[in-house]
C-alpha cells in the first residue's frame, strides 16, 4: 500500500471525531480559565478591601490623635472670640462657649490647667507660634501617659473634648 491509497479505517461520527474531541477539551480548558480569572478578580478586590479598611482601623485603634484643625494663614477663627496674638485660650465647653481661661507662654508659668479644665478643656484657640527646631510654643501635656500635643499658630478645636482635651491636665512651653 503506497502513501497515496486512501485510508480504509473508517473515520468516527458523532462525538467520537477527533475534531469535536478536541473542540470540547478547548472549551473546557477555557472556561476553567475564565473561572481562574473571576476567582482571582474577586480575591484581589477582597484583598483591597480589606488594605483600606486596615488602612482606617489601624489609627483609630492605636488612640491617635487627630492633628488639631489648622486654618489657612489668610484666615482667622472669627465666630468665636480670638485669642490675643502670643496666647492660647482654653473654653471648658465644646465650641468656645463661656469664658475663656488664657495663658502666654514666657509670661505665664508652665504647669497644671485650673481645676475645671484638667481633663475637660472643651475648645481652644491658639496664636502662638510653635519653632519646631526647639519644639518651644504651646504644649498640650497628659501626665498620666506623658502624651504631648504641640498647638501651633492659628489651631484651634471647636469639640477637643473628644479628643485630647479629654485627657490633657498640663499646659507647657517645652514638648
Amino acid at each position: 500500500m503506497s502513501s497515496a491509497e486512501p485510508n480504509d479505517t473508517p473515520m468516527p461520527s458523532g462525538d467520537d471525531h477527533p475534531n469535536r474531541k478536541l473542540e470540547k477539551a478547548n472549551k473546557k480548558s477555557n472556561i476553567n480559565w475564565e473561572i481562574r480569572a473571576s476567582k482571582t478578580t474577586i480575591i484581589s478586590g477582597i484583598i483591597g478591601t480589606i488594605v483600606v479598611l486596615v488602612g482606617l482601623i489601624v489609627p483609630l485603634a492605636s488612640g491617635a490623635d487627630p492633628a488639631p484643625e489648622t486654618l489657612p494663614p489668610q484666615s482667622s477663627p472669627t465666630s468665636w472670640p480670638k485669642c490675643n496674638d502670643r496666647s492660647v485660650c482654653l473654653w471648658e465647653r465644646q465650641n468656645f462657649v463661656g469664658d475663656p481661661w488664657k495663658w502666654t507662654p514666657g509670661k505665664d508659668p508652665d504647669g497644671p490647667l485650673p481645676p475645671n479644665l484638667r481633663d475637660h478643656v472643651g475648645s481652644f484657640d491658639s496664636q502662638v507660634k510653635f519653632d519646631e527646631k526647639t519644639k518651644r510654643g504651646v504644649c498640650f501635656v497628659d501626665t498620666t501617659s506623658g502624651e504631648k500635643h504641640p498647638a501651633r499658630e492659628r489651631d484651634y478645636g471647636s469639640d477637643y473634648l473628644s479628643r485630647f482635651g479629654s485627657r490633657v491636665d498640663v499646659i507647657q512651653q517645652q514638648c
